[in-house]
């Protein structure tokens, strides 16, 4: 679901969205933040694991990094940034 949630957060640096009829093209919403700050802070270390390899395998490293360092810097709570040292790849979209 991280991973989704990663990629869904990239979408929209090309897609509009809504907001109360209102138009935006961003990809920085706080729920986004949120979501991935909620979704990520009660991973094991199995779970971080396969997540990684994960966004390894389909080339979403950079989007999974992404959406975890605008987490920590919108939130600043503390989203496990230390498990991803592993991905080695620059986050996209920031």
């Amino acid at each position: 679901m991280l991973l989704i949630t990663a990629m869904h957060r990239l979408k929209h640096r090309q897609s509009n969205y809504y907001v109360n009829g209102v138009k935006y093209l961003s990809i920085d919403r706080m729920i986004w933040a949120a979501d991935m700050h909620f979704l990520s802070e009660h991973l094991s270390d199995a779970d971080w694991e396969a997540l990684l390899g994960r966004a390894a395998e389909t080339g979403l490293s950079g989007a999974l990094l992404s959406g975890l360092v605008a987490a920590e810097e919108a939130l600043g709570l503390g989203v496990a940034l230390d498990q991803v040292d592993v991905i080695g790849v620059p986050p996209c979209g920031a």
